[in-house]
């Protein structure tokens, strides 16, 4: 069947798949939303190569459909026109609009009983289409292939008979309950759920990951789940030595002249920065005399309460620069000694191997997917013992013999990791979902 679909594209016949890509027009930053806008960048560009083959769109919910050649220079940056630029403004807008709405429906739901839901649903009420029928059911019958970026965005693709490919970042609602939102939580479970009835395609994002899915989820058949690794942008990421550039990154962030190690997530449980912390604390308290900071970058998430009391007993060494923007992030991975990231779990870890594609060593979490990602490129830690996460750190920044090697080894190990190979991995996993019988 493989055979067919290959001799459809040579005769004419493109094949038709619908990106599912609500993230890029949220407001979050976030790792999932990166994979999301390098990943249709990459595939634009490859099918920009061959345009015989693939007719590619992008579907973001109650915002619509665009064609990925239409979405490809405002994702890459090219076009930073207010012509370009005030769609994707308005979008995110609606986009905040309807997950308010959301919201407020969802709580209404919760006070009917399902009796009620489901005699409206057999009468198909406007009552039922208004309060539950929250997402309208698209058009997917002239997609070959249709590909959930996300689990939780399943709701538009409930009636979605076309062949599925989902993408599987992590499995933390599994592992880590406490670090979700219940909500969150319950949004992956029917997610899961639907994917499974679809008989999807899946693309775990390490192999730690797809041992995870398929520990998790037995009646799952192995070969359809494929890993196809994230990358990061190297043209984005990469080493500067630039004095004049790395004293403006210090400025705007008001970050002092000493060397510093940084730590870049969702101030949040699941990345652990409260034992970060503790582990920067011991460093200091038992060398006094050492010259360093800690610089924590990101965003406010939730239950940031304990870090940011945590931190406050050490304002002299702790900083905070709040949400860091994509054009400043090479510059600040490559102003710091060492790069921290001991979270719990991990599906794949986008910040470290930025940080390695800049030439700086990372001290990360022993355990899930940032073992097969970073190897050589840090020093591993346990996430759970303070002592060993401040050894670590102790000795990117005293050692200057092993941070250098570190960060050469740091620097090799990035170059396995590219956009354009992650993208031709997909088509390929495209491919297979789009010849599948039944």
């Amino acid at each position: 069947m493989l055979n067919k679909i290959t001799k459809q594209a040579e005769m004419g016949r493109k094949i038709r798949v619908l990106v599912e890509a609500n993230k890029i027009s949220s407001n979050d930053r976030d790792g999932i939303s990166r994979y999301v806008t390098e990943l249709l960048c990459a595939m634009a560009t490859l099918n920009s190569r061959d345009e015989t083959q693939w007719h590619i769109d992008v579907f973001m919910g109650q915002i619509g459909f665009y064609s990925i050649v239409n979405l490809q220079d405002l994702l890459s940056g090219k076009n930073k026109s207010s012509v370009a630029v005030a769609p994707i403004k308005r979008q995110k807008r609606i986009y905040s609009l309807l997950q308010l709405k959301d919201i407020c429906i969802t709580r209404i739901r919760d006070f009917f009983p399902q009796w009620l839901i489901q005699s409206q649903k057999r009468m198909n009420s406007p009552f039922h289409s208004f309060i539950f029928n929250r997402y309208p059911a698209p058009k997917f019958e002239s997609y070959d292939v249709v590909h959930l970026t996300l689990p939780q965005s399943y709701p538009h693709f409930q009636n979605c008979q076309t062949k599925m490919v989902t993408t599987i970042h992590d499995l933390t609602h599994l592992h880590f309950p406490q670090f979700h939102l219940k909500e969150n939580i319950t949004n992956v479970n029917r997610g899961m759920q639907l994917v499974m009835e679809k008989k999807s395609e899946f693309i775990a994002v390490s192999n730690a990951t797809r041992h995870d899915l398929l520990s998790n989820y037995p009646m799952i058949p192995p070969d359809t789940v494929h890993v196809v690794y994230e990358a990061c942008n190297t043209n984005q990421f990469k080493p500067s030595n630039n004095p004049d550039a790395l004293a403006a990154i210090r400025s705007k962030y008001k970050i002092p002249k000493h060397p510093f190690i940084l730590s870049l997530s969702t101030l949040e449980p699941r990345k652990n920065l409260i034992n970060a912390i503790r582990a920067f604390i011991q460093l200091i308290c038992d060398h006094p005399e050492l010259p360093v900071n800690f610089v924590i970058a990101g965003k406010m998430g939730w239950k940031q309460d304990m870090i940011l009391n945590l931190a406050a007993s050490r304002p002299d060494r702790i900083f905070f620069t709040g949400f860091v923007q994509d054009d400043d992030l090479a510059m600040l991975y490559s102003a710091a000694v060492a790069f921290s990231y001991v979270s719990f779990y991990e599906g794949f870890g986008l910040p470290p191997l930025e940080a390695m594609a800049c030439g700086t060593p990372v001290v990360y979490g022993n355990s899930c997917a940032m073992r097969e990602i970073i190897g050589d490129g840090g020093l591993m830690a346990d996430p759970n013992d303070i002592e060993d996460i401040k050894d670590k750190y102790e000795t990117l920044v005293i050692n200057k013999t092993i941070r250098s090697h570190t960060a050469k080894m740091a620097l090799a190990r990035a170059r396995h990791f590219s956009w354009e190979l992650t993208a031709k991995q997909t088509l390929e996993v495209y491919k297979k979902a789009a010849s599948k019988t039944g």
